[in-house]
Formats: C-alpha cells, sequence, structure tokens
C-alpha cells in the first residue's frame, strides 16, 4: 500500500495546509483548518475547543491541547522551515503513544494505525535526515510538496498472518486455491478490471 493512500496522507495534508495559512500578524492559524486537523481520525478528541471564531490563537491551542501535542501547532518560521519535520515526528511520536494506549479500538484496528504511524515516522525521519545533509533550503510549500512526493513512493510493508482475515490477492496468486467468499470488485462479464 502506497503511503499516500493511508490516513497519514491526509493528516499531513491537514498539518500543511494549517502552517501555510498560518496569519503571523494575528499569531494564530485559520479555525477551519485547525477543525480539519483537530477532526482527522488519527487525532485524539478535543472537547475544550471553541470553533465559532475565524482564527485560533496559539495561546488558546496552548491551553487547550495536550502538552506532547502542543508542538505539532507550534508556527514554522520562514526563516527555518526545516522544523516542519521536528514538530511533525514529535506529533507522530504522541499519536503512536496515544493509540497504543487506546481501549476502544478493536485490535486489528490498533495495529493498523501503529504499524501506519511508524512507517510514517521513519519516512518522514529519513527524509528529514537526507534533507539535513544535503543542506536544502526550500520554502514551507515546497517542503510540503517533497514530502507528499515522496509519500506517493514509499510503500507500506504490511505483514499478516496468511490464514486470517481478509486477504487481497491478485488474479495470478489466486490460481488454485480454494475459498469459501469471493469477491472480485469492478467484474464485468467477465471483464477483469484494469491494474
Amino acid at each position: 500500500v502506497s503511503l499516500s493512500e493511508t490516513p497519514a496522507a491526509s493528516l499531513l495534508a491537514c498539518y500543511l495546509a494549517m502552517h501555510e495559512n498560518y496569519e503571523e500578524e494575528h499569531l494564530a492559524f485559520r479555525t477551519q483548518d485547525v477543525q480539519a486537523l483537530l477532526d482527522h481520525p488519527y487525532m485524539p478528541v478535543v472537547s475544550t475547543l471553541d470553533f465559532s471564531y475565524a482564527r485560533m490563537r496559539i495561546k488558546e491551542l496552548k491551553e487547550a491541547l495536550p502538552e506532547d501535542l502542543q508542538e505539532f501547532f507550534e508556527p514554522l518560521s520562514a526563516e527555518r522551515p526545516v522544523a516542519l519535520f521536528d514538530h511533525l515526528l514529535s506529533g507522530l511520536r504522541y499519536l503512536h503513544a496515544h493509540h497504543s494506549e487506546r481501549q476502544d479500538t478493536s485490535v486489528g484496528l490498533a495495529e493498523y494505525i501503529s504499524e501506519v504511524l511508524v512507517f510514517t515516522y521513519q519516512r518522514i525521519q529519513k527524509l528529514a535526515d537526507i534533507y539535513r545533509t544535503q543542506s536544502m533550503t526550500l520554502e514551507l510549500d515546497a517542503l510540503g510538496q517533497l514530502i507528499q512526493d515522496y509519500f506517493r513512493h514509499a510503500r507500506i510493508p504490511f505483514q499478516g498472518e496468511p490464514l486470517k482475515g481478509l486477504q487481497i490477492l491478485g488474479t495470478l496468486e489466486a490460481r488454485n486455491l480454494d475459498y469459501k467468499y469471493l469477491y472480485i470488485p469492478n467484474m464485468n462479464e467477465g471483464v477483469f478490471p484494469r491494474g
């Protein structure tokens, strides 16, 4: 599975949109950007914020959010957009710990989220190392585009027990196997779907 097809990619997109629209003269993020990020399925529930204003001041966010998540909402300076990596890595560590402790998620979902977050963390760490060793200097929007392109080409090697759960196979892998149930998505009158 490509990393760009996981919820981690939409988390990154919300995060980048929030920082690209940051209003430095008001020391605030746009409320809709903050709400989009906090409504993401990987984020913890924060019920103490008031979303009725057009802007969310940094001070209000810091008072309402858990301490470990505050770095996610730390403004990025135009002179040092590379801090984006540090903030993302810190936020991903917190989210991984948060989902590892949650009791209300099913075991399979918790494992999936954990595996996606760990892989995302490793990819961003690797990209940050390359960025720093090459002494690159990119604007925030270009840096965000670089990360999103990198996500598009990174593939998560999910590991699983082959005799349990749902198996997704290509037609060649499915030859000579017996199934209790077989679903073929997007099949038309004997014509296999493309790809």
